[in-house]
């Protein structure tokens, strides 16, 4: 792993250091403008909550995407379409979650040193921070218990303005994160400007 690698090889290199999972579960979803329930109440707006569907949800194989198969399933998508990475793992019939944040604060060497702080606050000792085009996005590498997660998650909302809430409140309804591992118009693939080692 290396600066400048994109969240594909960051799957790759979380994979390497948890051989103990045999599978991801990934997603389709349509990126930009969808057509939402039109409410005209701003609290109702703010409220409203679309289930992650199970359409376009799917798994690859430990080995599929080591060889590097979820680039050609990327390549695939419609478009208007992105494909994102499922916080949720299931090793031997126990739920486990990997740390993911989606941050909102704009692309700055000081913003990105918060971030640090932050992950080094919270004792997350092993992950990468990528750019996301328009903020950062968190990927640890170290897998959490149903509990942890929900402490992280937590967490991650005390940090304010540096994260998307709104995406956090979407997650704890969901009951599980995800993170978008392609590109998508107009904005590239995410990729690493720092790695934490433990």
């Amino acid at each position: 792993m290396k600066i400048g690698d994109n969240i594909i090889e960051a799957v790759q290199y979380f994979l390497l250091k948890n051989t103990q999972i045999s599978y991801l579960t990934f997603k389709t979803y349509r990126f930009g403008k969808s057509k939402k329930k039109k409410i005209s109440s701003y609290v109702s707006r703010l409220l409203y909550h679309r289930e992650t569907r199970t359409e376009g949800v799917f798994v690859l194989r430990r080995e599929d995407i080591l060889s590097r198969a979820i680039e050609y399933t990327d390549n695939c998508l419609k478009d208007g379409y992105a494909l994102a990475l499922s916080s949720k793992v299931e090793i031997d019939k126990e739920i486990f979650h990997i740390p993911m944040i989606d941050f909102r604060c704009s692309v700055s060497n000081e913003n990105l040193l918060k971030i640090l702080e932050f992950l080094y606050e919270t004792e997350e000792k092993e992950g990468v921070v990528l750019n996301s085009g328009n903020s950062y996005h968190y990927l640890g590498t170290k897998l959490l218990t149903e509990s942890d997660w929900l402490n992280f998650i937590g967490k991650s909302l005390l940090f304010g303005k540096y994260v998307d809430y709104e995406w956090v409140g979407h997650r704890l309804m969901d009951k599980f994160c995800s993170l978008r591992v392609s590109s998508k118009k107009s904005v590239n693939i995410p990729r690493v400007v720092a790695i934490i080692k433990n």
